[in-house]
């Protein structure tokens, strides 16, 4: 197991949500910050840090709010923790983020750093200032399975929900879908437990309307790409018992 695999495995134990997330650290001429964005929360942090997407990680936290509060400022720390020697140096990067009155992290976020970022390996602080906190970004992008047989079913597992409508009954049987794709949501808060949503259906794409009559929908569905060409099929169909529940 590798370095960054044993602390991910460690803190898969210590939060028990976890979103795919990337971190530009900066440093020049004894300037430091960093940038992180998880576009499946839509949450972005920088400290005046505006470019840069690497390395890819993943982002540990408790829960959404009131942890990424978009008014409460935060401190981190960036480390560094290494094993081994010369080429066979691991080293990961480590940033726990705080509320400047505590000393447990509500969220740390852990990547493998690329090789030629081993140079500039060096722990430092941040945060604390009035540019120091999370902010939404415009759009999420959630990671989410489709399968499809009589009833559809997307996952959400970064959300812990999933929503689920059934087919229509003079839609023609026999057809089975299970793609990976992505959720695109504009207001995660909108995706409620409970109310029924309206869905538009075709086998590329899938709309998740609040209301019937609406023209902005909610939640837009695409499939990556399909797993099988051989069992692609055209149908498109619209229903109305679209609901989210958690998982």
């Amino acid at each position: 197991m590798t370095l960054t695999s044993e602390l991910q495995s460690q803190a898969s134990k210590d939060f028990p949500l976890v979103t795919p997330a990337f971190v530009y650290v900066f440093t020049h001429n004894g300037i430091q910050g960093i940038r992180v964005e998880a576009p499946e929360i839509m949450k972005e942090y920088t400290d005046g840090v505006l470019l840069g997407r690497d390395p890819r990680g993943l982002l540990y936290f408790h829960t959404l709010r009131p942890d990424f509060n978009e008014e409460k400022s935060i401190n981190y720390s960036v480390t560094f923790p290494s094993r081994g020697e010369g080429v066979n140096k691991e080293i990961a990067i480590v940033i726990d983020f705080l509320r400047p009155t505590t000393t447990q992290p509500f969220a740390t976020f852990i990547a493998t750093l690329p090789q030629r970022a081993h140079k500039d390996a060096t722990p430092f602080e941040g945060g604390g200032g009035s540019e120091s906190h999370w902010t939404t970004l415009d759009v999420a992008q959630i990671t989410a399975q489709a399968s499809l047989s009589k009833e559809v079913e997307l996952n959400m597992q970064t959300l812990k929900k999933k929503f689920t409508f059934t087919v229509p009954d003079d839609v023609e049987g026999g057809h089975h879908l299970n793609e990976w794709g992505y959720l695109l949501v504009k207001d995660v808060g909108q995706l409620e437990v409970g109310p029924t949503y309206f869905v538009d259906y075709t086998n590329t794409r899938i709309l998740i309307f609040k209301e019937q009559n609406d023209e902005n929908p909610v939640a837009v569905f695409g499939c990556y790409e399909l797993e099988d060409d051989s069992q692609s099929f055209d149908v498109s169909f619209q229903a109305c018992d679209g609901q989210f529940s958690d998982i």
